[in-house]
């Protein structure tokens, strides 16, 4: 599967638009402010956040069933620990079922230190 498929699957499961969701991650990318880690059917986008290459925000995008997506996520996981300067990951997202499929895979989430986030991990 192409990685504007798996975000516009996504897209389409959360209720946004799929178009403004390619757009905005291509623009990212393209403009080398954020980067893209793939595994089978799940992307990662790593953004840094004020514009501190230590600390990233996680985008995750996945068309995996829960066995695949683990699987996925732990590959990528992997791949980040293998970033150099990488020091903490943060994200937002809200969904208890992939918060507790990380953390059955080993995934140490913590409560965000920092304001605006629901999450973060030490790289």
């Amino acid at each position: 599967m192409e990685i504007a498929e798996i975000i516009a699957e996504d897209a389409i499961r959360q209720g946004v638009m799929p178009g403004a969701m390619l757009t905005g991650v291509s623009i990212a990318v393209d403009k080398r402010k954020a980067k893209l880690l793939h595994d089978d059917k799940t992307v990662f986008i790593l953004e840094p956040i004020d514009g501190n290459q230590n600390e990233v925000e996680v985008h995750l995008f996945t068309a995996d069933e829960p066995q695949g997506l683990a699987r996925s996520a732990q590959r990528l996981a992997k791949k980040m620990k293998d970033m150099p300067g990488i020091q903490k990951a943060y994200s937002t997202f809200n969904d208890q079922k992939i918060e507790r499929l990380l953390r059955a895979i080993g995934v140490k989430l913590q409560k965000s230190d920092k304001k605006g986030f629901t999450w973060m991990m030490e790289i």
